[in-house]
């Protein structure tokens, strides 16, 4: 955990040598990948300002994608089939394609290609590809470069360890429930995931604009089993926080708990969430006395679908 900025900037240092140019008109972009390279690809699809980006967790790219698409395709491992089966969908419709992987093979296939260092464990490899993902898009001037300095400034060790602990604390023997506004929820989702893998146990993500039309009602059932995390950044639309200040009073401030986002860049923000996240499910593995780090259930997955 504590290697994360480090491999932030790794990254970026990586991918900025490859010196991938990507050239002619693009009108839109879609970003193929599961796991951790699909929510690589979720925030790629946040950073959206000048095109439209898309998140692709699919065995084909979208229909509309063609000669003007830009395809990322992100597979650490080069071994997830639905990322290379979108990649083969991409190339029958022409689209223009970058590959970011750590398998040589596949990377030697196309010329817009960065190969990442090999031996990380799939699951951690979030820095690398996503920031070679970001480093392709900003080459391509269809994102804005990011600020490293302000990255991380906010990715502080110390700061994010102690907050990842302290919500811990308070989820600990609860059901997580994390809602955040659709800008931030590559992060309420990814804190989901991350606790279900590290930590062993249930937790749930979703919308606060879906939340208060039809879960809120399910809370009467378990009142004492669940823990809101809501996932704020002071840039929320108003209606956001408005809906988030109505959910307290509803429930009279019991049972929820908040996260603030750090920085000023959408980037920087999400990217403050995940390292939190990463420290809440570490220190929620450890109070409930599991391996954070064994995953028998997804290899014996993996295995049955050969």
């Amino acid at each position: 955990l504590n290697d994360f900025p480090e491999q932030i900037k790794n990254a970026v240092k990586s991918a900025r040598k490859a010196k991938i140019k990507i050239t002619g008109k693009i009108d839109n972009v879609v970003v193929c990948g599961v796991g951790v390279a699909g929510n690589a690809a979720d925030i790629c699809a946040g950073l959206a300002n000048k095109i439209p980006i898309y998140s692709c967790k699919d065995y084909k790219v979208p229909g509309f994608a063609g000669k003007n698409t830009l395809v990322i395709a992100l597979t650490y491992s080069g071994l997830s089939e639905e990322t290379i089966s979108a990649y083969k969908d991409a190339k029958r419709k022409k689209a223009r394609i970058a590959v970011i992987t750590s398998n040589k093979c596949i990377a030697e296939k196309e010329k817009k290609s960065i190969l990442l260092p090999e031996g990380l464990i799939p699951r951690f490899s979030l820095a690398y590809v996503l920031m070679s993902a970001v480093v392709v898009l900003a080459n391509a001037k269809i994102i804005t470069n990011p600020s490293m300095a302000e990255l991380l400034r906010a990715l502080n060790i110390r700061n994010c360890n102690r907050q990842g602990f302290l919500i811990a604390k308070k989820l600990k023997g609860k059901i997580p429930l994390i809602y955040s506004s659709p800008a931030l929820y590559p992060t309420a989702y990814r804190i989901k995931a991350t606790i279900n893998e590290k930590s062993k146990q249930v937790a749930f993500s979703n919308l606060i604009t879906d939340v208060c039309y039809n879960e809120i009602v399910s809370y009467k059932k378990f009142p004492r089993r669940y823990e809101i995390l809501l996932i704020k950044d002071d840039k929320d639309n108003p209606g956001i926080r408005k809906s988030m200040n109505a959910l307290r009073k509803t429930l009279k401030n019991k049972n929820i708990t908040e996260l603030e986002l750090k920085g000023k860049s959408s980037l920087t923000k999400l990217l403050y969430g995940h390292y939190v996240g990463d420290y809440i499910a570490y220190y929620l593995a450890l109070m409930s006395k599991q391996d954070p780090f064994e995953i028998k259930i997804i290899n014996q997955f993996r295995e049955n679908l050969q």
